[in-house]
């Protein structure tokens, strides 16, 4: 084992430390002292196998211990826990729309650094920056099952919920301002007014469709639509997610065999920014788009032997930023699978398509494998957050995943003045054979099966796809 992959294994052993100690109290102290015997055996050891295996205990250890430490940060709000408040401050996030009827909406109190979450039901409009006045009662999140819902919204720097709030604007907001992000407030307005756009030229199912496709806020699906993706597998298609954005920009990236490779960067650039631009800038979309960016640029100048550690140091910063990422930002994480599924099972995938005799013309080929490797990846996840076990996931995903380029590649069109008419009858075809795909297949009386995953069965699960992956690979090599 050279030096490049035992710094790869080593940060994925520090993945996995972070996630443990995110999801498991373990005392620290033990920890503690574990690490630095094991950092002392790793410097002094002279037989390399023990010194390698010591090396990447340490990693595990030390991201157990970081992810520990986090758990130490209080709120700030729990002095006021269950009594009613009154203070200022700023809406931070765009207010989003909960079951058709309810806004959930961020606030950020004068003086204070960690965020409020609340629910209410309201017709009032509210926008990202504005100034108001707050009163409700301060709730500490709760927490259900294997979930920490609380834990979650830390993620989020979100540590207190409001009930019963009543919100009055003081000051709308007006795109410049100190107080808030001008980058952010104009982001917002550019994607209300390409949701505007969607809404006049498509019907609206097909509109909420595709603002789903495009940056994964489910706001303009119906419930019975959300219900039948999950049900079909396909949640994390309409999910906030890097899953999407790895395989749109794969596909724009295979553009540059038939456009030119400058080309298809651009392409490729323009898509990443509008994600992120549509999404609100948001954290966990940039840290998706910067995975997906890396593995995209990797691929593209055929440096396979430095994407790996590339994407690893990436994942190991990430995740030392915030260690709750690693169980609770589920765009990262399926984003970091997805690439890792392409990054590894394609080859092996190919190879098996290969004695079938499946055509590699018009890249059939390589959108099975690519599909069916991110679906290895991911599907332990989303069992895990989704307590959905999909049958008929690999058939909905091979179905619908080769169309979402096209679509999104002709969503943006429908904005044109010109042709975003005769664009929106085209991008018809996909989005209604979607929905005629995923109803069909949702309505298979054992589409699914209603059972979840513990973090502990997780963690054993993908331990088990690298066992597999390894002897698999073996065996072909010595085939």
């Amino acid at each position: 084992m050279n030096k490049s992959s035992i710094f790869v294994w080593g940060v994925c052993f520090l993945l996995l430390g972070a996630f443990v100690g995110v999801s498991f109290n373990v005392g620290i102290y033990y920890a503690l002292v574990v690490l630095l015997i094991t950092f002392f055996l790793a410097i002094r050891l002279k037989h390399r196998e023990i010194k390698v295996l010591a090396i990447l205990l340490t990693f595990f250890l030390l991201g157990f211990l970081i992810a520990e430490l986090s758990s130490w940060k209080q709120s700030t709000y729990k002095n006021y826990y269950d009594k009613k408040v009154y203070f200022k401050g700023y809406i931070v996030k765009d207010p989003e729309t909960y079951k058709q009827k309810f806004k959930r909406i961020t606030l950020k109190p004068d003086n204070k650094k960690q965020l409020l979450l609340t629910t209410l039901y309201t017709r009032d409009q509210y926008f990202y920056g504005d100034y108001v006045f707050v009163s409700g009662k301060i709730k500490e999140p709760n927490s259900e099952g294997d979930f920490n819902y609380k834990r979650y919204l830390e993620s989020k720097n979100i540590y207190a919920q409001l009930s019963s709030p009543d919100i009055f604007v003081l000051t709308p907001a007006k795109g410049v301002s100190f107080k808030y992000n001008p980058a952010i407030y104009w982001s917002l307005k550019f994607k209300h007014w390409v949701y505007q756009q969607f809404q006049q030229r498509l019907p609206k199912e097909q509109a909420g469709l595709l603002v789903s496709f495009l940056v994964g806020q489910k706001e303009l699906l119906s419930e019975k639509t959300i219900t039948e993706f999950t049900k079909a597998g396909l949640a994390h298609i309409i999910a906030v997610s890097g899953f999407t954005l790895t395989l749109i920009l794969l596909f724009c990236n295979k553009l540059g065999v038939y456009i030119g490779k400058k080309k298809a960067w651009a392409i490729c650039l323009a898509v990443a920014f509008l994600y992120i631009v549509m999404a609100d800038f948001a954290a966990g979309v940039i840290r998706a788009a910067l995975m997906s960016g890396i593995f995209v640029i990797g691929k593209s100048f055929g440096r396979q032997y430095a994407l790996l550690p590339a994407l690893a140091l990436t994942a190991g910063l990430l995740v030392l930023q915030n260690p709750l990422i690693i169980k609770y930002d589920i765009g990262f994480m399926l984003s970091f699978l997805s690439i890792l599924g392409i990054l590894f099972f394609v080859p092996l995938i190919e190879m098996f398509l290969e004695k079938l005799h499946i055509p590699k013309k018009f890249e059939i080929q390589s959108i099975i494998a690519t599909t069916l490797a991110a679906e290895i990846s991911t599907i332990p996840l989303t069992l895990y957050f989704f307590q959905q076990f999909s049958v008929v996931a690999p058939i909905s995903n091979l179905l619908i995943l080769p169309l979402l380029p096209v679509s999104l590649a002709l969503g943006y069109l429908v904005c044109l003045p010109l042709i975003g008419f005769l664009t929106a009858k085209l991008l018809l075809i996909p989005l209604s054979y979607s929905l005629f795909v995923v109803s069909k297949l949702a309505a298979f009386k054992y589409s699914t099966l209603n059972f979840g995953i513990s973090s502990s069965v997780l963690v054993i699960i993908y331990i088990g796809i690298c066992l597999g992956y390894v002897a698999l690979k073996r065996r072909l090599k010595d085939s």
